[in-house]
């Protein structure tokens, strides 16, 4: 137990008692990783802490235990800090500030949209070492800057089995892109290239193969590409290996020709006229795809005005509850009503629906979990969608078509983006409207992947639909 006595996330100086199964929707809901299957429990644990004790967050709600001594200093991952929630005026200039009054910089980049040309509010620090990284997030996490409360942590825990980021960026340079590809879903996170392609070489020639990651980081996104010198190859690799288990996962098989990017028309797709054998195989059904659609709504505008609260606690203004009304309106009248509800269980968020809920019954009869990942995965570069089909699969079933998925920016904009390939903007209050098609959540994110999924539209309060 002294792992975790040292592990455990900033916690008040009190009694902390846990069952086995609420640690596990712990696990579930907030991604905390244990070192090692934590080991089945009856009854009750109390575990008592001194009014010394002092623990703090560490990246992706991971763990903290000795393990940190071992990480390799010159690993750019282990020293590069996040930065979220800087007002749009804080550029490269003064972010540099900021952060060389606590410890040795290498470099800065605060992040822009290409299109609109406006900050992301949201940034990088590289620092010169992990104890400059810890530093940095120690005193400025919290730090309140022009009225908004910064977040800081670092980006990433590499394991020590972690390359460094510059091998893995030779290794996408040196990827050989061919015509004949197939897509590869559900990858473990311990798959790398060189399992791929191992892996699909007993099914034909393998010219080359990757693993897609965070942009600036290693972590795996959970899919990747092998591509083949012939049409015949990808169909034999994909007719013999789809569902097939590699490092302990069922992955998903398809043949890249069968995405078309956001503005395919999945309408069309039949498994009795499939465009090949490997998708009809895929699919082994011979009706046409159940349409899955995915409502990713951020929160309505919420109130500065008690500046005593935390950031999660705050409410609704009045505006607020009343532009939630409305998107439930315009929701039901587009006939977009959820079965299953996903949501954050920030005190914004949840006003957001309740305000939803008086407008609307069919909010009412929804489905409901609070999900408290949701409000911190939204500020990790890269990590919602994925995340967002993770909780989506895990709470849905076959019979639900229509999920609402509630939460917060950056995030909720950055997986509307990365789902439908397009630059999504989302104000508060606005929803994206996403649709693909798969006879399961988990066979709709397969078979759409990044970028598949069709932007139906962005809903508004002051309008019906836009896109």
């Amino acid at each position: 137990m002294a792992t975790f006595l040292t592990a455990v996330v900033s916690i008040k100086p009190t009694i902390f008692s846990f069952k086995s199964e609420s640690f596990t929707s712990l696990q579930t809901h907030t991604n905390v990783y244990s070192p090692k299957p934590f080991p089945s429990l009856t009854g009750t644990i109390s575990i008592s802490l001194p009014r010394s004790s002092r623990m703090r967050f560490v990246p992706h709600a991971v763990m903290e235990t000795e393990e940190k001594a071992t990480l390799d200093p010159n690993l750019e991952s282990s020293r590069r800090v996040y930065i979220g929630n800087i007002p749009r005026t804080v550029d490269n200039e003064q972010l540099t500030k900021l952060v060389e009054e606590h410890g040795a910089v290498e470099k800065v980049q605060v992040m822009y949209d290409k299109y609109s040309g406006r900050s992301r509010r949201f940034g990088f620090a590289t620092m010169k070492s992990v104890e400059d990284a810890n530093a940095v997030v120690e005193k400025l996490n919290g730090k309140s800057i022009e009225g908004r409360e910064i977040k800081v942590n670092i980006t990433e825990k590499p394991l020590a089995s972690t390359p460094d980021l510059s091998l893995l960026q030779s290794e996408d340079s040196a990827f050989v892109d061919s015509p004949y590809k197939v897509y590869v879903g559900n990858l473990a996170k311990t798959v790398t290239k060189e399992m791929l392609e191992n892996f699909f070489s007993e099914k034909g020639k393998v010219l080359s193969a990757k693993v897609s990651r965070v942009p600036g980081t290693s972590k795996s996104t959970g899919f990747g590409f092998v591509t083949f010198s012939s049409e015949e190859d990808v169909e034999a690799a994909v007719l013999a290996l789809n569902n097939s288990l590699l490092e302990g996962q069922k992955i998903k098989c398809l043949p890249s020709s069968f995405f078309s990017g956001s503005n395919r028309t999945p309408t069309t797709i039949s498994c009795s006229t499939p465009p090949s054998r490997a998708t009809a195989d895929f699919a082994a059904s011979p009706s046409p795809l159940i349409s899955r659609r995915l409502i990713l709504l951020r929160h309505a505008h919420s109130s500065w005005d008690h500046i005593s609260l935390r950031d999660h606690d705050r409410p609704l203004t009045k505006s607020g509850q009343a532009d939630a009304a409305k998107v439930a309106q315009i929701l039901s009248t587009l006939d977009w009503i959820p079965q299953l509800i996903l949501s954050s269980d920030a005190t914004r968020t949840r006003e957001t629906l309740k305000s939803m809920q008086a407008q609307v019954d069919g909010f009412m009869e929804a489905n409901v979990h609070f999900i408290p990942s949701f409000y911190s995965i939204a500020a990790m570069d890269g990590q919602t969608a994925e995340h967002l089909q993770q909780i989506v699969s895990k709470y849905s079933t076959p019979d639900i078509t229509t999920v609402m998925c509630m939460g917060h920016n950056k995030g909720w904009e950055e997986a509307a983006s990365m789902l439908s390939g397009a630059s999504v903007k989302l104000k508060t209050c606005n929803a994206a409207l996403l649709q693909a098609f798969g006879n399961s959540w988990e066979d709709a994110f397969a078979l759409a992947g990044p970028g598949g999924w069709k932007l139906e539209g962005v809903v508004a309060p002051d309008s019906s639909i836009c896109v």
